[in-house]
């Protein structure tokens, strides 16, 4: 069996991204990689572009027009659909995000990393799992061997041989509260606590779209945000970590503090302590499947 592979390359259009430079970081990062790549405005869209194509990102807002579920269908017989990220449980909102969208039930194939994942599909999916096989994660694959990994020179040289806490706030901020997300419970709290204990270091690794939504709906100011920023650099054993990949900072942290997220799930694969932040007033993650 001979083919041949193309990657096409999206903005990531989410409303809560206005920035174009965040929508388009995609570009610089693979050819920063090295890795080949065609702009999806470089590429025709036309029936026979391709006989399978892969998919990692199911929610059709993000994407530019014409490239919805639905449009693909017409010009590519198969689609295939390798989920991003580990589902958490939750809410009917995060079953339906997981489980039911056009893409998890129009695909061709969708990809499974267990026989309980699998299963889930059969509990919120319209069209079932018959689609749905059972391959493992990729994630998983490189979350297993981060040893072999060459440690980060600059997470090195902040840490300086100290023990490293990777604390993960969520960005399901909501105005009443009942999101997974406890920053506004603890951010004040633990950038002060890291700040007096200087034989300890901190990593805040915040989802990207986590500054903007605290601000696009309206739960801290600009100044705010700049102001617990400012805190934490003049901590000087506190950093905020936004490079393009997760896990470098993996491999160097000792423990993990998070609120319901799907790092709760990947950093559990490393065997190192994970402390679960819960929202009483939000939903809660589902583990028990795992």
């Amino acid at each position: 069996v001979q083919w041949e592979t193309i990657l096409v390359a999206l903005p990531y259009n989410h409303p809560y991204l206005p920035d174009p430079a965040d929508r388009t970081a995609i570009f610089s990062f693979l050819e920063k990689e090295g890795v080949p790549f065609v702009r999806w405005d470089r590429f025709t869209l036309a029936a026979g572009c391709a006989d399978v194509l892969f998919l990692q990102n199911p929610y059709d807002v993000t994407r530019p027009a014409g490239w919805t579920t639905r449009e693909l269908l017409r010009v590519a017989p198969r689609l295939a659909y390798a989920p991003y990220a580990i589902e958490i449980g939750g809410t009917i909102e995060d079953a339906t995000n997981q489980f039911n969208l056009p893409l998890q039930n129009l695909g061709w194939a969708v990809f499974a990393r267990s026989e309980a994942h699998r299963a889930l599909f059969a509990q919120h999916g319209r069209a079932g799992n018959a689609h749905v096989m059972v391959t493992g994660h990729p994630k998983f694959d490189l979350l297993c061997n981060l040893s072999d990994r060459a440690p980060d020179a600059g997470l090195a040289a902040f840490a300086r041989g100290r023990p490293v806490v990777l604390w993960n706030p969520h960005f399901d901020l909501r105005p009443d509260g009942s999101g997974y997300s406890t920053f506004l419970t603890w951010w004040k709290f633990l950038p002060a606590e890291f700040a007096r204990r200087p034989e300890l270091a901190l990593v805040i690794r915040p989802h990207p779209l986590f500054f903007t939504t605290l601000e696009a709906r309206r739960l801290l100011t600009r100044a705010q945000i700049d102001d617990f920023l400012g805190r934490c650099e003049a901590a000087g054993n506190i950093r905020v970590d936004r490079s393009p990949t997760y896990l470098a900072v993996f491999a160097l942290a000792d423990a993990l503090i998070s609120d319901g997220a799907s790092f709760l799930i990947e950093y559990g694969v490393t065997g190192k302590p994970v402390c679960y932040l819960h929202n009483p007033r939000g939903p809660l993650a589902h583990l028990h499947y795992e």
